[in-house]
């Protein structure tokens, strides 16, 4: 096949996979979370392509893991971005903080790959306009209420 017939080829075939190339993510969508970042600046939350978990990250408790198929509801605070609870099947966790809204956003969409706590010991201060988590409580079936809060 001469090289104007195979261009030919793929263009025509580009234009017939025009709806895949719809669900396929691009690019900018996506924030690298395997980037390599200083370990010292704070991140509240990392995004990446559907992750079938949440990692709940403290900063100073081991972490969990739910699954987003036990996510049933997300209660949050739309006009100050302070406060989120996310009900799942078997637990209740509820971030306090500010500038949640991204944070909040990435979990609705479950986008969201981890969200952490903020410790002043282990992450240098956040610019004022980023999302901070100050504090992670889980309520998970009877007596079982985990909390960690920011240490300033």
């Amino acid at each position: 096949m001469p090289r104007k017939d195979a261009v030919s080829h793929i263009l025509a075939q580009g234009k017939q996979d025009a709806p895949l190339r719809l669900l396929k993510p691009q690019p900018d969508d996506i924030a690298d979370a395997s980037a390599s970042h200083d370990p010292r600046q704070y991140q509240a939350f990392t995004t990446g392509m559907k992750p079938p978990r949440l990692t709940i990250r403290y900063s100073s408790q081991p972490s969990r893991s739910p699954p987003y198929i036990a996510l049933l509801d997300v209660v949050f605070d739309e006009r100050f971005a302070q406060t989120a609870s996310l009900i799942f099947t078997h637990m209740v966790v509820t971030i306090t903080g500010k500038n949640l809204t991204g944070v909040v956003a990435a979990i609705r969409r479950h986008r969201a790959i981890n969200i952490t706590g903020f410790d002043a010991q282990v992450f240098d201060a956040p610019a004022d306009d980023m999302p901070v988590i100050e504090s992670i409580e889980i309520e998970a079936g009877g007596d079982d209420t985990r909390t960690d809060r920011a240490r300033h």
